[in-house]
């Protein structure tokens, strides 16, 4: 039997961690297949948070657990491999950030699938999400 009834679901947070990350790496590699004028673009239209789009982490402060999850699927589990080697420490609060992010992302990703690496979001969603930032 593959699942057990007395399996625990997956907590809240580490569902809610788990979509930012993926959130974010279609954002940077969506960012990475931009053409230049479409970066340019997107720099002029999405403000600062335009300019080579990263995921900033998490405040080590007020949102040590989500970023202890972060750490853990990256570092632990190797899931999200490219955020790897970078400080997960935000120093500023995210979470509100990435749920407002998400809630746009959802449903771009519905239509585009779910794999980053065949898939990407075009100059217009991005500018979208990262308006949100």
């Amino acid at each position: 039997m593959l699942f057990h009834e007395d399996e625990e679901p997956t907590p809240p947070k580490v569902t809610e961690v788990v979509n930012y990350l993926d959130m974010w790496r279609f954002i940077e590699r969506s960012f990475h297949q931009l053409s230049d004028p479409d970066k340019q673009r997107l720099a002029e239209e999405a403000g600062v948070f335009g300019v080579d789009p990263k995921f900033r982490g998490f405040d080590g402060n007020n949102e040590g657990e989500y970023m202890n999850i972060a750490r853990f699927m990256i570092e632990d589990l190797n899931r999200f491999a490219e955020f790897a080697e970078r400080d997960l420490n935000s120093h500023f609060p995210m979470v509100s950030t990435y749920r407002r992010m998400f809630g746009l992302f959802e449903p771009m990703r519905r239509k585009i699938g779910h794999h980053a690496t065949m898939n990407s979001l075009g100059v217009d969603d991005l500018i979208q999400l990262l308006k949100r930032s």
